[in-house]
């Protein structure tokens, strides 16, 4: 069985498509997980409207206030995505946004990649707000290192594009309270306990608009002290739940 989490915020324009997108790939038994964090615009409505019994619609209320100004969307929607993991039954877990496409094969080529790791990143191309391709392949190599600490600096996870085994999630959940990147946090763990894969091919449509939360295609805004202090704080937070659940083994 096949679960797809999607946190959800205000992204009623562009989430039909992506629920199209995903919804012809999978088989009766699977799931969608909807995880939406109080949007106001029309999310909700356009959920509901496919009338499709896969699509499970919850509703996130957020359990931290955060007074930090920078980087505050990240930690709401850190948070929203690890309330949608804890509800995900599946046996594969698929991360989705709520605003980009997937790829005609993504599914399929994504599952081969999973009977070789605990979790698997495809590459992408990246689309303008009414589809165009502004890039047809996003990394030119693997951009994930060996090396957490290398991934730390150099954040090469995409979380859209990636998928895990559900045995993951005994060591991914809870994501700690303060972390806001939910995929380097996915992806470091799984690089240190499982094996990563990751498949060079454009299989996700990662879209870029004005209302993106992610600066995976954009310079990011933050500050050079709030970069070296999160990365600081990211890794002690990592080898914190590394030595966590080593003892519980």
């Amino acid at each position: 069985m096949v679960s797809v989490c999607i946190a959800t915020y205000n992204g009623g324009k562009y989430l039909k498509a992506q629920l199209e997108s995903i919804l012809c790939q999978l088989s009766e038994e699977d799931e969608v997980i909807v995880s939406d964090d109080g949007s106001t615009d029309s999310t909700c409505a356009v959920v509901e409207s496919f009338h499709d019994a896969r699509i499970k619609l919850y509703h996130h209320v957020r359990q931290n206030a955060v007074k930090e100004k920078e980087c505050r969307a990240f930690y709401y929607a850190c948070e929203n995505f690890e309330y949608a993991l804890s509800l995900a039954s599946g046996d594969y877990i698929f991360i989705s946004d709520q605003d980009d496409l997937w790829c005609d094969n993504r599914l399929k080529e994504m599952m081969k990649a999973l009977k070789n790791g605990v979790c698997a990143m495809c590459n992408y191309s990246v689309i303008d707000g009414d589809g165009k391709i502004l890039k047809g392949i996003f990394h030119s190599k693997n951009p994930v290192s060996k090396s957490n600490v290398v991934n730390v600096l150099t954040h090469p996870f995409t979380g859209c594009c990636m998928a895990i085994r559900r045995e993951a999630l005994s060591y991914i959940l809870p994501i700690p309270p303060n972390c806001i990147a939910h995929d380097l946090w996915i992806g470091c763990l799984c690089n240190h306990f499982g094996k990563f894969v990751y498949v060079n091919k454009a299989l996700h449509q990662y879209r870029m608009h004005e209302s993106n939360v992610s600066p995976t295609v954009m310079k990011s805004w933050n500050s050079l002290s709030f970069k070296i202090r999160y990365r600081y704080d990211f890794l002690r937070l990592l080898f914190s739940r590394v030595v966590t659940y080593k003892n519980k083994r």
